[in-house]
């Protein structure tokens, strides 16, 4: 009997993990955001829960279906979104930017459609900021030497390490960051 209770408390006990790693929902604030507060998150297996970016001919609102109940949301009212498959959005002059790094600095992709005559094709643009509010800049080596103009011994490890900008998100298994998370942690050790 002991055994059956301990498995059915194991098991509620992943399920009720589960939910809450399935959760998905709208980050209100940046503050949110950080602290994880979900407004209207919901487990994403809920038939009735869908989260809708209307991106199409650049709309301004995000629509959330929430327990068979539609709730509109201003992009710029809002900082972000986590989605079904837990990757996380953030909103900055109405454009949409998912977040691929939160350690040490933040870095984003966005993906635009080239239309190139009788086909389209994806590309992948790669943005940073330097704090989780701050502005969503293009990643490029000068930015990066702006973002940080004292910080010297990064400016140098850019000059010698890095040959183009497309380096800077490099992903450096050795060490299990992106290669330019890595060089700001080591330049920052180095002061």
């Amino acid at each position: 009997m002991k055994t059956v209770i301990i498995i059915l408390c194991f098991c509620w006990m992943s399920t009720s993990l589960q939910a809450q790693l399935n959760k998905s929902g709208i980050y209100m604030s940046a503050d949110d955001f950080i602290s994880g507060t979900l407004t209207l998150g919901a487990n994403c297996n809920d038939e009735k829960y869908k989260i809708k970016i209307n991106s199409f001919l650049n709309s301004s609102y995000v629509t959330v279906t929430y327990q068979g109940k539609k709730h509109n949301f201003n992009k710029a009212d809002i900082f972000g979104y986590k989605d079904c498959s837990l990757k996380v959005f953030r909103f900055f002059k109405g454009e949409e930017y998912q977040i691929i790094n939160e350690k040490t600095i933040y870095l984003y992709t966005q993906r635009q459609i080239q239309n190139e005559s009788k086909s389209s094709n994806v590309e992948t643009h790669y943005y940073f900021s330097t704090e989780f509010n701050a502005s969503i800049l293009p990643l490029t080596i000068n930015a990066i030497k702006k973002a940080f103009p004292d910080n010297h011994v990064l400016h140098d490890m850019l000059d010698s390490r890095i040959k183009n900008d497309s380096e800077l998100v490099k992903y450096n298994n050795h060490n299990k960051s992106y290669e330019l998370v890595h060089l700001i942690d080591e330049s920052q050790k180095s002061k």
